[in-house]
């Protein structure tokens, strides 16, 4: 009869990190979710047609701004006539004032330094970590050779490590 089937998890051959993995089937079920009960499934599952859309809320009322015009959003609150706040703003400038302070924050030489810092870190955990499994798997080959010479000699109590050499000639 076959024995029991054994599984084992490799971590080595993960491309994102389990948290990511995580939030990102969560966020497919609850588009699934939304997609059950909307009147329009298919539009449930699209794509955001706009960078910022959920992104963007108003300081008011705390709700969600939505496209209000050609190239512009606004507050859907005040769409909704639920919010004073008439203020809206350019798709351009919206966009140009964003990705400028991305680019601020993230080119900044602190935030490039901290990112090879990091890179740094990464790889000498990483290093670290093929060390020890290099070492004991060195050390299980020695075992495992130590093992097949004893089992292939006449006299096994005679071939261990350090008297090998002149035991076995």
């Amino acid at each position: 009869m076959g024995g029991a089937i054994e599984t084992a998890r490799d971590e080595t051959f993960r491309i994102v990190e389990d948290e990511l993995w995580q939030r990102v089937q969560a966020r497919h079920a609850d588009l699934d979710a939304r997609a059950a009960v909307s009147r329009n499934p298919l539009r449930a599952r699209q794509p955001a047609k706009y960078p910022f859309s959920g992104l963007l809320v108003c300081a008011q009322c705390g709700r969600g701004y939505q496209v209000s015009g050609k190239g512009r959003f606004g507050c859907a609150g005040k769409a909704a006539g639920i919010c004073s706040n008439g203020k809206t703003v350019a798709q351009s400038v919206l966009e140009g004032r964003v990705l400028a302070g991305l680019k601020e924050r993230l080119l900044s030489p602190e935030a490039i330094a901290a990112a090879v810092e990091e890179a740094r870190l990464g790889l000498v955990a990483h290093r670290r970590e093929a060390m020890t499994k290099e070492s004991r798997l060195r050390r299980r080959l020695g075992e495992v050779t130590w093992a097949w010479v004893a089992a292939s000699t006449r006299s096994p109590r005679a071939c261990r490590p350090g008297n090998c050499e002149t035991a076995c000639r």
